[in-house]
């Protein structure tokens, strides 16, 4: 009878041993879970700063976009437009110019110069 009670007690204690490993592992992986959770959170945190900064500068690149000086400048700028007013310049290469007197003033430079030579000259002058 003793040692029905011995060996009761010491499955008891056997198993009550194996039950604390086994809440200590779960307890374990639970913390690893909660470290691992606190990391994405603070990831997803400044992924969200980072989406709600660039949401604002896309609200404030809509607000101009609807504006009318928006417009002007993609007329300006984009669709080559003008203003009543503005003074506009059209610049023509040197093949289709249309005057022989403005075509012989630009070919009057000296193609035997050296390149150094030419900015001399186009720096300084004479």
């Amino acid at each position: 009878m003793k040692a029905i009670k011995s060996w009761i007690s010491r499955s008891i204690t056997l198993v009550g041993a194996v039950f604390i490993v086994i809440v200590i592992a779960d307890y374990n992986q639970q913390l690893i879970e909660l470290s691992r959770l606190k990391e994405q959170l603070k990831l997803d945190e400044s992924l969200m700063s980072e989406l709600t900064e660039q949401r604002d500068e896309l609200l404030i690149l809509k607000d101009y976009a609807a504006s009318d000086k928006a417009v002007e400048d993609f007329a300006r700028q984009e669709g080559y437009m003008a203003q009543p007013g503005d003074t506009v310049f059209i610049v023509q290469p040197i093949n289709e110019m249309q005057n022989e007197s403005e075509r012989k003033a630009y070919s009057d430079f000296d193609n035997d110069q050296s390149n150094i030579e030419r900015w001399l000259f186009w720096l300084f002058g004479d």
